[in-house]
C-alpha cells in the first residue's frame, strides 16, 4: 500500500548518491501508493513528479519537519519538476494533476552559491504543501498557469549571499486557487542584497483568487507582498495577518488595472528598517476593505499607506508610531472613506488629484494636512486634527 525509496535502493544515509533510487521511487507512486520517506536522501539531479503523487515524512522520525529528508547538491535545479501540459478543457491548471508533499523538508548541501529552485510548478491542478520546509534555495516555489495551488504551516529559511525570492511566478500566465496560509520565513543572511517573500507579477495574463493569510517574516525583507496583473481580468485577493519585524521596502504593494480587481486587507504590521519602507501602496484597485494596519520605525521619506487612482476604498483602525512623509497619501481615486487612523509622531495627510466623494473621520497626525484638495468635489472631513489645510 506504499512504497519508499528503500524500495530500489536508496540508502537513505545522506551521503550516497541516492538520486536512481529517488526516480525510481517516483515513477512508481501511484494514486493508491503513496511514497513514504524513512531516511535521508542526497540526490544530484532533478525529480520529476508525475500526476497522482503523494510524499509523506515518517510520522515517528524524530523532528522529521527539521531534519531534511532530501539533500540535493548545489547547482541541481529545480530540485522536484511538478510540469505538466496546457489542458484546453480547463480555464486554469493543465494536464499535472493531485500532487501533494506532506511533512517533508528539503535542502541544499552547502550554502547556496547561485540562483536555485526547489519546486518548479507549471500547468498543474491541485498541488500542495503541507508542513513542509525548505533551506537554503533562493526560491522555494516557481509557479506559473496552475489552479489550486495551496502552501500551509510552512517554513522557509535562507542560506547564502546570492538574493531570494521565495513564491515566485515567472510568466505571464494565468493563476487561480493560490493559497498562502501559515507561513513563517526567515532571511538569516545579511549578504543578500535584495530579498522578497512573494513575488506574483503578470503584464497582460488573467489571475484568480489568492488568500494570503498568517505570515511572519523574520529578517531584512525588501518586500513582503508584490502582487500585479498588469490589464489582464483579476478578481479577489484576501491578505490577513501578516507581520515583518524588519521591513526594507514594501510590506504589501498591489498594482491592478483598476477595473476588475477587489481586496480585503486585515492586520498587517511592520517594523521598518529603512528610509523608504511603506505598509501599503496600492495603485488601480477597487472595491477594498482595509481594517488594522500598523507600524514603527525610524523616519521614513515614503508614505506609509498610498493610494493612487484607487475607487471605493474603506480604511479604518490604521496606527503608525513612527516620523514619516505622508501618513496617508491619496493621488486621485474616488469614494474613499478613511477613518480611526492615528499617526503619534511627525507626519501628513497628502491627498492630490481628482479625489472625489471622500470622507475622513477621526483622523489625528503629527503635522499639516492636505484633505479636501481643490480638483475633488463632495469630499467631507469630521474630526480632523490639526484641521486640513484646505
Amino acid at each position: 500500500v506504499f512504497i519508499t525509496p528503500e524500495m530500489y535502493g536508496a540508502k537513505g544515509d545522506g551521503t550516497t548518491d541516492d538520486t536512481a533510487a529517488v526516480k525510481k521511487a517516483f515513477n512508481a507512486a501511484t494514486a493508491k501508493k503513496p511514497i513514504i520517506l524513512t531516511g535521508q536522501y542526497y540526490c544530484t539531479g532533478t525529480i520529476t513528479v508525475k500526476r497522482d503523487t503523494t510524499v509523506i515524512g515518517a510520522a515517528t522520525r524524530p523532528r522529521a519537519i527539521l531534519i531534511p529528508y532530501f539533500i540535493f547538491k548545489n547547482g541541481v535545479t529545480p530540485a522536484f519538476s511538478v510540469v505538466g501540459t496546457q489542458d484546453e478543457e480547463v480555464d486554469y491548471g493543465g494536464t499535472l494533476e493531485n500532487v501533494t508533499f506532506k511533512g517533508v523538508t528539503i535542502a541544499l548541501k552547502n550554502a547556496a552559491t547561485s540562483a536555485c529552485v526547489a519546486f518548479q510548478v507549471q500547468w498543474a491542478r491541485f498541488f500542495t504543501l503541507d508542513h513542509c520546509s525548505v533551506n537554503g534555495f533562493t526560491t522555494a516555489v516557481n509557479f506559473a498557469n496552475c489552479n489550486g495551488i495551496t502552501i500551509r504551516d510552512f517554513e522557509y529559511s535562507t542560506n547564502g549571499s546570492v538574493n531570494v525570492t521565495v513564491f515566485k511566478k515567472f510568466n505571464n500566465g494565468g493563476n487561480t486557487g493560490l493559497r498562502l496560509q501559515h507561513i513563517t520565513i526567515n532571511n538569516f543572511s545579511d549578504n543578500i542584497s535584495k530579498a522578497e517573500v512573494l513575488s506574483d507579477t503578470t503584464d497582460n495574463g488573467q489571475a484568480g483568487d489568492r488568500w494570503f493569510e498568517d505570515w511572519l517574516c523574520v529578517g531584512k525583507w525588501n518586500t513582503v507582498i508584490y502582487y500585479t496583473h498588469g490589464t489582464g481580468f483579476s478578481r479577489h485577493v484576501y491578505i490577513n495577518r501578516i507581520f515583518a519585524d524588519n521591513l526594507i521596502d514594501n510590506l504589501v504593494y498591489l498594482v491592478g488595472s483598476g477595473a476588475n480587481e477587489d481586496a480585503q486587507i486585515t492586520d498587517i504590521g511592520c517594523v521598518g528598517a529603512s528610509e523608504t519602507y511603506r505598509a501599503l501602496i496600492v495603485t488601480g484597485y477597487c472595491r477594498m476593505t482595509i481594517s488594522g494596519i500598523a507600524g514603527a520605525s525610524k523616519y521614513s521619506t515614503y508614505d506609509f499607506v498610498s493610494f493612487t487612482n484607487s475607487m471605493d476604498v474603506i480604511l479604518t483602525n490604521v496606527l503608525l508610531d513612527a516620523p514619516s512623509t505622508y501618513f496617508i497619501s491619496v493621488k486621485g481615486g474616488t469614494r474613499l472613506s478613511v477613518c480611526n487612523t492615528r499617526n503619534a509622531q511627525t507626519g501628513s495627510v497628502n491627498v492630490t488629484g481628482d479625489a472625489s466623494y471622500c470622507q475622513w473621520c477621526n483622523v489625528s497626525t503629527v503635522g499639516k494636512n492636505n484633505l479636501l484638495v481643490s480638483t475633488g468635489t463632495q469630499n467631507q472631513a469630521t474630526n480632523v486634527y490639526p484641521a486640513s489645510t484646505n
